[in-house]
């Protein structure tokens, strides 16, 4: 199953959908895919029964770690590694641009997997790999053009990770905590308790 949080101005997929049903749309390769809308849990619990396998395509401007957190927080849900995907031939003028130089730090940061990608176009290559192993130096670093990798490059044990980060450089003034749960939230509980 994908779950596709994308804003853009070109439906680039709709050349892929085979049928549409409500949220959920079939795909022409057979995978089903629910429109993530403003609520990740949901997607994420409507796919649960269906499939056995759950892709999140970001969009390129989020932040995989936080994405990651949230399917986390779903009961019968682990995570596979965060995959980045990168252009090789941008990586580098993106990680001095004043405006999205964060972004694309942040992403880097959170993979366990980069696929950089249009390594035939670019005579760059050499400083994208060092930009990422400056940044991620225990990354698995994938080199491809077109996005075509092969599928059991994606699949091997990442290390735990932590349930919930705690972001102490945020800079906001509001108190904040974190709590760690020996098991799954209880969605219908939990809700109750927060609106009461």
């Amino acid at each position: 199953g994908v779950l596709v949080n994308d804003f853009g101005a070109i439906a680039i997929d709709a050349a892929l959908i085979a049928s549409r049903d409500g949220d959920m749309v079939a795909l022409t390769n057979g995978c089903v895919c629910c429109g993530m809308g403003d609520d990740l849990g949901a997607g994420l619990a409507r796919l649960a029964t269906r499939v056995e396998h759950v892709i999140v395509e970001a969009s390129g401007v989020s932040d995989p770690w936080r994405v990651a957190q949230l399917a986390l927080v779903e009961p019968g849900f682990s995570l596979e590694p965060i995959v980045v995907l990168a252009d090789a031939s941008a990586l580098a003028g993106q990680l001095r641009d004043r405006w999205v130089a964060d972004t694309v730090c942040d992403q880097l940061l959170a993979a366990e997997v980069v696929v950089l990608n249009k390594t035939d176009h670019t005579a760059s290559l050499t400083e994208a790999r060092a930009l990422v192993h400056e940044l991620r130096p225990e990354v698995r670093l994938i080199e491809t053009s077109h996005a075509a990798i092969s599928e059991d490059l994606l699949r091997f044990p990442v290390a735990p990770r932590n349930r919930f980060h705690v972001d102490s450089a945020s800079g906001h003034v509001f108190p904040t905590w974190h709590f760690t749960p020996s098991r799954p939230f209880d969605r219908g509980l939990l809700r109750t308790v927060l609106s009461s």
